[in-house]
């Protein structure tokens, strides 16, 4: 019986683990990537048009709530495209793609008035909470996978 040699990029008490796959399916990949332009896209659409009267989801869950969930899905998809390509995850990266989405929250909100929408403070801030949480989740799971998946 040979011995299993130990993968200096894992931790040292753990042997390697030959039953995980080491790849990542592109197909996927992509098709997350496509995933996360299209939303992003949606959510330009929806919110560069002048909303319905009696729009159920706002009086049912608040203006803020649906921009903060809105902002949430649109990180977290961005943050599982990083986790599939095997990217680190840590604060830098964080911080980076907060400021993105916090700038295209607030050019967001700028452009409302050109569409008889009101631009809010509130919104953009409920905005860049929601893109924090999804980034936060997308850099804890990336702490808690293993690094073969």
């Amino acid at each position: 019986m040979t011995p299993r040699v130990l993968n200096p990029s894992r931790s040292p008490t753990l042997p390697e683990d030959d039953s995980q796959p080491t790849h990542r399916s592109p197909h996927l990949t992509r098709l997350v990537y496509a995933a996360w332009l299209g939303y992003w896209a949606f959510l330009f659409v929806i919110m560069h048009t002048r909303r319905p009267p009696g729009a159920r989801l706002v009086e049912r869950f608040g203006d803020k709530v649906i921009h903060a969930a809105a902002y949430f899905v649109l990180a977290a998809l961005g943050g599982w495209i990083a986790l599939r390509r095997g990217r680190p995850l840590g604060w830098h990266w964080v911080l980076f793609w907060v400021a993105v989405y916090a700038a295209y929250a607030a050019a967001d909100e700028l452009l409302q008035d050109l569409v008889g929408r009101n631009s809010d403070l509130g919104d953009w801030l409920a905005d860049v909470i929601g893109a924090s949480a999804g980034l936060l989740l997308a850099a804890g799971l990336s702490r808690l996978r293993k690094p073969s998946i």
